[in-house]
């Protein structure tokens, strides 16, 4: 067993727990901010922790490395569109059929890894995707899931899965171009700071963006986490396969749970508990199978 094939899932481990605190922080904000305002700050705020830490990460060569254009080029999609979907779709129709979309991302992002990067799905690894994938769908199903499955606002969510599955996969190529996962970083959320900005001005010019409220103090919240396991996300696809990565990810609402349970916002079901253990099984038979192939 490697050095490298337990910190792939250990890092996407931190990717999760981070992107499930600031799911937390992203209901917080919804309660006073529209999704499309909220979207703007946290991506300002992801964008401005990369640029004040960018004397330990910046190196002259990468700006004229071809990865760094696919990248910028992601940007136009993700994650200005896919965070304003995915907040948008948790408004419109609940954080649990959000959720339930989310948890299914795996399943595409593997079909593509093993479609275009070649990549390997050996049983132990899609067992382990599968019972990630039911686990997280166990927790967030019930009957208002399946009777809201086809509201139009449901298109939202699918949409936010699918342009994250392709985020994993594009990330994939552009590292391997530019090993480099916070300039790839800072580069997707440069252009996607500017789209978020370019389309507020000229659908809503003289709204302001109240960075000091409540609200928006949440999403400054937001991009930071978000910053940290974006980091922790590229740095696990530079060293590993997108069919380990992808299905680790999918747990962050384990954490999402975790955190408004020890908030108080939230009380574990029986249902809750039993799609823990279901995922968390998941991610160990994940993680056994990266280390059985280092």
């Amino acid at each position: 067993m490697s050095e490298t094939s337990l910190t792939v899932p250990l890092l996407t481990l931190c990717a999760a727990a981070f992107f499930g605190m600031s799911a937390n922080a992203v209901r917080a904000g919804l309660r006073s901010l529209q999704s499309r305002i909220g979207a703007i700050i946290s991506i300002a705020s992801t964008t401005c922790c990369y640029l004040l830490l960018a004397p330990f990460w910046m190196r002259s060569e990468d700006w004229s490395n071809p990865g760094l254009l696919l990248f910028a080029l992601f940007g136009l999609l993700h994650p200005w569109l896919s965070r304003y979907m995915a907040y948008e779709a948790n408004r419109r129709v609940g954080a649990t059929i959000s959720a339930t979309f989310e948890a299914n991302s795996p399943l595409l992002t593997a079909l593509l890894a093993v479609l275009f990067l070649g990549e390997v799905l050996t049983p132990l690894l899609g067992t382990g995707t599968l019972l990630t994938v039911a686990g997280i769908c166990w927790i967030y199903w019930n009957r208002e899931v399946a009777a809201s499955i086809m509201r139009a606002a449901a298109v939202l969510a699918l949409g936010a899965m699918i342009l994250r599955a392709l985020l994993v996969v594009i990330s994939k190529v552009g590292l391997e171009m530019m090993p480099n996962p916070i300039m790839g970083a800072f580069a997707t959320y440069t252009v996607s700071l500017m789209c978020a900005l370019g389309y507020h001005l000229v659908r809503t010019p003289r709204t302001r963006i109240p960075l000091n409220s409540i609200g928006g103090r949440w999403f400054l919240l937001t991009g930071v986490l978000t910053a940290t396991g974006t980091g922790c996300l590229f740095s696990a696809l530079l060293l590993g396969e997108v069919i380990v990565v992808s299905p680790i990810l999918a747990s962050y609402p384990l954490f999402t749970m975790a955190v408004a349970w020890l908030l108080a916002t939230e009380k574990l079901s029986r249902r809750a508990v039993g799609g823990v253990i279901v995922t968390v099984c998941g991610v160990i038979l994940v993680s056994l199978a990266a280390a059985s192939n280092p």
